[in-house]
């Protein structure tokens, strides 16, 4: 599971550096293609690609990387109620008009709660064991997100992730381990607050609260739920 964690992370680290180097062959063109552009640009061989390549740097695509801190709800928070400051999310998504915008995003967060050691009571034997409870979640979903205002400082915004999550369940009696791990769907409606640093609006600031849901059934737990709160940075990839 670490592995996963920093291979995630850094994936979407290389779509910042790639994006960045990509612009070095293709820069901000004018609005409309000059008299000689086509003999100096065989390759773009009508106006249509040129405006097309023009439109799309208009629109480039928004990067997100959180801190992300969690609590479980429910029946998982009887199995794991400690707050998890162990998380992270990133989303990248395009713009589709000043309002809206589409892609995709995923993350990870560990619940970890270690039980002091008592003495259980079990048909036929007693067992005295420190016990320890583990889910670590990683969902990967498809996102929309609706801004309200793109005319003023802050930028408040809602949106809605529906996918999947891979809920790694652990449950320890001393060195003995009890897991189960499943690919379960996912939803998450999440409200947030973008305050740009910049008058282009290309970096800022992320804030975001929600709430995400997955069916789960293991051992009285009935599904995974928890309410999030993110803190991060958000970048326009030109």
């Amino acid at each position: 599971m670490k592995n996963i964690r920093f291979i995630g992370l850094i994936s979407f680290m290389a779509v910042i550096s790639i994006s960045s180097f990509a612009q070095v062959f293709y820069p901000p063109y004018p609005p409309y293609p000059p008299s000689d552009y086509h003999a100096y640009h065989p390759y773009h061989n009508n106006d249509d690609q040129y405006a097309y390549r023009n439109a799309s740097n208009s629109h480039p695509l928004l990067f997100s990387l959180n801190y992300n801190v969690a609590g479980t709800l429910g029946s998982a928070h009887d199995f794991v109620g400690n707050v998890s400051p162990r998380g992270w999310y990133a989303s990248l998504l395009y713009p589709i008009n000043a309002n809206w915008a589409v892609g995709l995003s995923g993350g990870y967060q560990d619940y970890y709660q270690k039980i002091p050691r008592q003495v259980y009571h079990q048909p036929g034997s007693d067992i005295s064991a420190v016990q320890t409870h583990v889910i670590e979640s990683i969902p990967i979903m498809a996102t929309g997100q609706y801004s309200f205002s793109t005319d003023h400082f802050l930028h408040p915004y809602v949106s809605l992730g529906i996918g999947v999550n891979n809920i790694d369940y652990q449950q320890w009696w001393g060195e003995y381990k009890q897991s189960d791990n499943r690919w379960k769907f996912a939803v998450s409606p999440a409200v947030g607050l973008e305050v740009p640093f910049t008058k282009s609006n290309s970096v800022g600031l992320n804030i975001q609260a929600g709430y995400a849901y997955s069916p789960y059934n293991q051992n009285g737990i009935n599904n995974v739920s928890n309410w999030f709160g993110r803190i991060g940075l958000f970048a326009s990839l030109r």
